[in-house]
């Protein structure tokens, strides 16, 4: 029962490994595809276009871009303050609207893989069999928005963070601290509770206690609440330091045994297959070692 248990787990956990990584290159794949699609039909675009002057195609891009951002920042500054007005329990939740903070987000306003989708969207015939007017242009002014929200706010997005002084939100940040702190209490109770079972090896017991105990003494000292010693005396070991130490000594043992996979592989010891599949294992141990910093 145990070992069926045991595969069940593991073959959940590759699935769920597996599945995460195909979304990921779905999405990506996705959106690379919109952008080539956009490509090989932009010069056919500009033919379609070439009644109309470079100068007044230029126009009509800017005007487009600069509506879409204009109204982008006035619906966010209206729903932003809107809201607070019309509801209660908005205005207790969030006391205060920061302007500056709303002034980041109307700004980030970009517009990609969607706006291309509704552009490509377009039919090229309408019902009574004639061509969809102005298709070509409503396409070229999606790029002219694209471009301007991508390239021209995006590059200039770093200056506003710098010139509003925003600082980095670590609520994310402090929500994963507090789960892995919760995660530590939660492993280190059903220690106790393990125990006591036959099947349980009390050197396996002391050894997961020890990481577990580390672990919730650590992430308890990252969010401001040091924990106490054995001694009940707060806790002032340097656990940033130590953590830093020991994944700079990992990823010293990680290169190494990449380096031995190479070896073997090219020294025809093993197949290339394997090496994948060993590497993968290394990726995963690395990435939870990076996880965790």
């Amino acid at each position: 029962m145990w070992l069926g248990w045991r595969a069940s787990e593991l073959t959940n956990h590759t699935t769920r490994l597996q599945l995460t990584a195909i979304w990921e290159l779905l999405v990506f794949l996705l959106n690379a595809v919109l952008f080539v699609l956009v490509g090989l039909q932009l010069p056919s675009v500009l033919d379609q276009l070439s009644g109309r002057t470079a100068g007044e195609l230029a126009v009509y891009g800017a005007l487009i871009a600069a509506v879409v951002i204009v109204v982008r920042m006035v619906c966010v500054y209206g729903l932003t303050y809107l809201t607070r007005r019309l509801s209660r329990r908005v205005r207790e939740r969030i006391p205060v609207a920061n302007w500056d903070q709303t002034a980041l987000v109307a700004w980030a306003g970009m517009r990609g893989s969607v706006s291309l989708a509704a552009a490509l969207a377009i039919p090229t015939e309408i019902d009574s069999g004639a061509a969809f007017p102005d298709r070509d242009l409503v396409i070229f002014l999606a790029f002219c928005v694209i471009f301007a929200t991508l390239v021209v706010q995006g590059l200039l997005m770093p200056a506003l963070i710098r010139a509003l002084g925003i600082e980095r939100d670590t609520t994310d940040q402090d929500e994963e601290l507090n789960a892995r702190l919760e995660l530590a209490f939660a492993a280190i109770d059903h220690i106790e509770n393990l125990e006591s079972e036959d099947w349980v090896n009390p050197d396996t017991v002391d050894r997961t206690r020890r990481l577990f105990e580390y672990r919730r003494r650590r992430f308890s000292s990252r969010i401001g609440q040091p924990a106490e010693d054995d001694d009940g005396q707060p806790d002032e070991f340097d656990y940033e330091g130590r953590a830093q130490s020991y994944q700079r000594f990992m990823y010293e043992i990680y290169g190494v045994q990449r380096a031995m996979l190479r070896q073997l592989r090219d020294g025809g010891r093993i197949s290339d297959e394997v090496r994948r599949r060993v590497g993968y294992d290394l990726d995963l141990e690395q990435e939870r070692l990076s996880g965790e910093a």
